[in-house]
């Protein structure tokens, strides 16, 4: 679970290497502020390895989901045992895939 508001604003005032000049990442999004953006990398950095973690394998979570919702709307009758073969397919490519789970349709 990610830090309080409060954490990460202790968290922002204590750490005497935060340098808000530092550069930008071209990923940031430009309807965001920087302020804003600076204080989720703080909260990020006050972040134990473990919360770190829970949030890595929820965001994988995440993907993992939208990645079959996107399969099974572009296949809505797929079944379940197809679902990680055409996962593998789209992440990975038909040879993997095959290599993984046999041919399509075997």
């Amino acid at each position: 679970m990610p830090p309080s508001a409060s954490a990460c604003a202790d968290a922002l005032a204590a750490d005497d290497r935060y340098d808000p000049t530092m550069s930008r990442s071209p990923s940031i999004p430009l309807d965001t502020a920087p302020e804003v953006v600076d204080l989720q990398v703080q909260c990020w950095r006050a972040m134990s390895i473990d919360e770190r973690w829970a949030l890595l394998d929820s965001l994988c979570a995440d993907v993992d989901r939208l990645a079959i919702a996107g399969i099974r709307a572009d296949h809505p009758g797929i079944d379940d045992a197809d679902l990680p073969r055409e996962l593998a397919r789209r992440r990975y490519g038909d040879a993997l895939a095959d290599a993984a789970y046999g041919p399509a349709g075997a």
